[in-house]
């Protein structure tokens, strides 16, 4: 037997590539889950892409088991999931196809998701073919307009339980979290953290937030909450990233540093910039042109602002350089894309190129 996996996004059908189009067409018997009361939506959006594929007289549906909360997690997941693999079983022998059979995956079926799992749990074992869609990740990244990752930095993808339990991983500059029912970012220190959160992700019921964790902890829980209550299921990632990059307490100029203006551009934290449309990379970090509210110009760093459709400030900068000699010793206050604020022995302060400084 043949079981196609087909990831179809996150509830977008544009989501669907061709490939899985074209395998949702091939194939004889397609299999689409029913998970109850209040969540009929999820079964409405499959049946949605099928019908725009002509293929809705192919479907099988079947009732989705629930897990015994009573077990210990471990064991009632495996549990669920024999049990998943017996309706499939079931629902397959019945309609007894004389070709594949497809299953619509939400996101990729490679990434937090049990359906390869359970398509081994079959007996015999089948013939798995798995066409890719777009994750979660994918569609919360590009809804905010934001890179995955930082440069050079340590990804960390998790589950709620996991950042709940064991807290920020080790070594990582950005975490990504996915399962997440109970909201572990509100269990976080939220000193020096963003958020970029989404839910119902690509679809019209789409709802966004993002800022620092300590101002919109509370208010994504209450929006998670509402969307929840008023669509009876949701499902939600978000993003974890620390803003400001620790560093050692002192260096030295390893070369000399002239500040390059003499009327920097200052802001505050929630004021809204005007952008230029200039760009620049430093040391592989992208930097942006602003104009602030009191018409100062200069260089911001694009981790600086919410994203490019709402440049607003989420902390308090200064574009002051500092002037500083070979031998100098400063000390490192915090770093942000490839650059150091430092302060001298006098108290002067002001930003130095990473690559100008060494550890003292």
């Amino acid at each position: 037997m043949d079981i196609w996996l087909v990831g179809i996004g996150t509830g977008n059908p544009d989501h669907v590539t061709r490939e899985g189009e074209q395998a949702l067409r091939d194939a004889a018997l397609i299999l689409l889950p029913r998970k109850g009361t209040g969540k009929e939506d999820l079964a409405h959006l499959r049946l949605a892409i099928l019908q725009r594929l002509g293929v809705a007289d192919r479907v099988a549906a079947f009732d989705m088991p629930v897990r015994d909360e009573s077990l210990p997690y471990q064991d009632r997941v495996a549990q669920w999931h024999d049990a998943i693999a017996t309706r499939w079983q079931q629902t397959i022998d019945d309609a007894d196809p004389k070709g594949p059979v497809a299953l619509l995956v939400w996101g990729d079926p490679g990434l937090y998701d049990s359906t390869l799992r359970i398509a081994d749990r079959l007996d015999p074992a089948p013939r798995v073919r798995v066409i890719p869609g777009i994750t979660a990740l994918q569609a919360l990244t590009a809804a905010h307009a934001i890179p995955f990752n930082t440069v050079n930095g340590a990804v960390v993808v998790t589950t709620g339980r996991r950042l709940r339990d064991h807290g920020w991983p080790d070594g990582a500059d950005t975490v990504a979290v996915m399962l997440d029912a109970s909201c572990a970012f509100c269990d976080l220190d939220p000193t020096g953290l963003h958020i970029w959160w989404g839910a119902f992700l690509g679809m019209p019921e789409q709802v966004l937030d993002a800022g620092p964790l300590s101002e919109a902890t509370d208010r994504i829980a209450a929006t998670r909450k509402q969307a929840r209550a008023r669509h009876g299921w949701i499902m939600d990632t978000y993003l974890l990233r620390r803003r400001l990059q620790p560093t050692p307490t002192a260096y030295i100029v390893s070369q000399g540093w002239t500040a390059s203006y003499d009327n920097p551009i200052a802001v505050q934290a929630g004021e809204t910039l005007a952008l230029s449309g200039r760009e620049d990379l430093w040391d592989g970090h992208r930097w942006l042109w602003a104009m602030s509210g009191a018409g100062t110009e200069g260089w911001v760093p694009d981790s600086l602002l919410r994203g490019p459709a709402d440049p607003v400030a989420l902390w308090d900068y200064t574009a002051q350089e500092l002037t500083c000699d070979v031998g100098e010793r400063l000390n490192g206050i915090t770093e942000v894309n490839g650059w150091i604020f430092c302060k001298t022995q006098d108290g002067a302060k002001g930003w130095v190129p990473r690559r100008n400084l060494h550890p003292a």
